[in-house]
């Protein structure tokens, strides 16, 4: 890839029956991007949507692949748009995530101009939006939707009172990004909502649909050798989370059901909660006291109001110990299924 010549992307996109307001505002954000319109392709692999919603999509030009039969598994789908894609540059994009400003996409390219070591880019922190809803502008401010990981210390963005990466081996600064090496101790939660990764690179990850899922494929690259990262902080990538906190848990249970406490786990290569490292033993015991005792989670939103005056701070400590309560029911029911 040549330094000053603008890679070519492919973004990338899951969506079965996705909100019509909030995937509009998605489109409308790549359609704005300051970018060569030949050098991108937007490929969206598809449950089985209404017929409304897919031609919406292919109205902003998008390729829609729909994969009815693949309804259900949105990981194999991710699996097919991978080996779908063309170009350079491989941008996870979801239907509920909204590119910052015309100028977001060159600023996530950049590192991988600057250097071929680079596979991966993504934005320091998620995008605040001040007329969100509470609950996204709280998960867009505590850099992640789910407090658990958090405390685990494996969320890929950086809570808005943190101004620089936090996380992986610091390699150097730049003035755009910071550049961090992960390896397979380290990772946090990578791959989703606003990621680039070099194709040629992706492509050497075990991507076939039965093993694929998104976290873990970045642990085969790290086996491999390719682990330098890109952290942009001139840009962000707004998610949306929606309004309700309990069905928002109820949707990291079933998550957590299907790749975590399952029996047929075998073919993961990565866990948010390891239960083979010290650490992460530790840091979701304090979770569960923190949680408990709400004392550290309120800490927390007032040193996060100090910077940001935004109530959705407060919601910190409602959220861990709602979520403390699901995980162990959760654990405790797929347990008693064995």
């Amino acid at each position: 890839m040549k330094k000053n010549v603008l890679p070519t992307v492919s973004i990338l996109t899951i969506t079965y029956n996705p909100n019509a307001a909030v995937v509009t505002r998605s489109l409308e954000s790549i359609k704005n991007q300051n970018y060569p319109k030949e050098k991108i392709e937007h490929i969206v692999v598809d449950g089985g949507s209404k017929p409304e919603l897919i031609h919406l999509m292919k109205s902003y030009g998008c390729k829609v692949i729909v994969r009815k039969d693949l309804k259900l598994n949105g990981e194999a789908r991710r699996s097919y748009a991978v080996t779908s894609a063309k170009k350079d540059i491989i941008f996870w994009l979801e239907s509920d995530n909204i590119l910052e400003d015309e100028n977001s996409l060159r600023a996530l390219v950049q590192p991988f101009m600057d250097d071929p070591k680079i596979i991966s880019t993504f934005p320091l922190h998620y995008g605040y939006n001040k007329n969100g809803s509470i609950l996204d502008r709280y998960s867009a401010l505590f850099g992640g939707c789910d407090p658990v990981v958090l405390y685990l210390n494996k969320t890929d963005r950086e809570p808005w009172y943190m101004e620089r990466y936090t996380k992986g081996n610091y390699v150097r600064k730049e003035k755009s990004y910071d550049v961090v090496e992960f390896d397979e101790h380290n990772l946090p939660t990578v791959g989703d909502n606003g990621f680039l990764t070099r194709r040629s690179v992706l492509l050497k990850a075990d991507i076939s649909p039965e093993r694929y899922v998104h976290i873990d494929i970045y642990v085969d690259l790290l086996k491999l050798g390719y682990n330098r990262f890109a952290i942009v902080n001139t840009t962000t990538i707004e998610h949306i989370i929606g309004t309700s906190l309990l069905t928002l848990i109820k949707r990291r249970m079933i998550y957590a059901e299907r790749f975590s406490l399952s029996p047929d786990i075998k073919n993961r290569r990565y866990f948010v909660y390891n239960k083979k490292e010290f650490i992460d033993k530790i840091r979701l015991f304090f979770y569960m006291v923190f949680s408990a005792t709400v004392l550290q989670p309120l800490v927390l939103s007032i040193r996060g109001y100090i910077e940001i005056k935004d109530i959705s701070w407060f919601l910190h400590p409602i959220a861990c110990f709602l979520f403390m309560l699901y995980y162990m029911r959760t654990t405790v029911t797929a347990k008693s299924r064995k």
